[in-house]
């Protein structure tokens, strides 16, 4: 798999970009936004996805880390290709996304060519799975209970978990204690 692409931008179209890394020049796919940023003769780093199907093998890049996930995970909902991923990321940015997801507002990604009323739904309801909604994301604004979440989701814990295990506790108590009472109610 390639990950990580360093180079020149050679030559750009309406969707992608060219970059030679020695002797080889790369074809990646990107959004609007960075396909209006980048400069042919000038360096770029991205990171990429490479995606394979019976018929197709495409790269797809990224300026950070951040965008591919939030593209991975965009790619992971039926019904949602690279390229309307790609669209997406071309109208908002990262946190909006989550925003969107976490709030569920589809009017987000139903702004995307491509994406009526039952896919930006079924985005959300997939993507709440893995990014949360609003209910698990009520910590906002208490930093020592979000530190806590954090350490319960690195033990392999979901994020609805953690929230449920934590809803309790005592937000201004050191993270270390709220950790420590959490894994007793998941005990109880």
């Amino acid at each position: 798999m390639i990950g990580f692409i360093s180079g020149k931008t050679i030559h750009k179209d309406h969707e992608r970009l060219v970059i030679q890394t020695g002797t080889i020049g790369y074809e990646v796919f990107v959004s609007a936004n960075l396909l209006n940023k980048a400069r042919v003769g000038e360096a770029i780093e991205l990171f990429t996805h490479l995606y394979v199907r019976e018929d197709i093998l495409a790269l797809y890049g990224f300026t950070d880390v951040a965008r591919l996930e939030i593209f991975r995970h965009l790619i992971s909902v039926s019904g949602v290709g690279p390229k309307i991923a790609l669209g997406v990321l071309s109208v908002t940015n990262v946190a909006k996304i989550k925003k969107a997801v976490a709030e569920a507002q589809p009017e987000v990604f139903a702004a995307v060519s491509g994406i009526g009323k039952k896919t930006a739904g079924r985005i959300i309801l997939d993507l709440q799975s893995k990014l949360g909604s609003a209910k698990e994301l009520d910590f906002r604004g208490e930093p020592r209970k979000e530190e806590a979440v954090a350490a319960l989701m690195n033990l392999g814990y979901k994020k609805a978990e953690a929230a449920e295990a934590l809803k309790d506790v005592d937000g201004q108590l050191p993270p270390e204690v709220q950790l420590k009472q959490a894994l007793k109610n998941f005990a109880a």
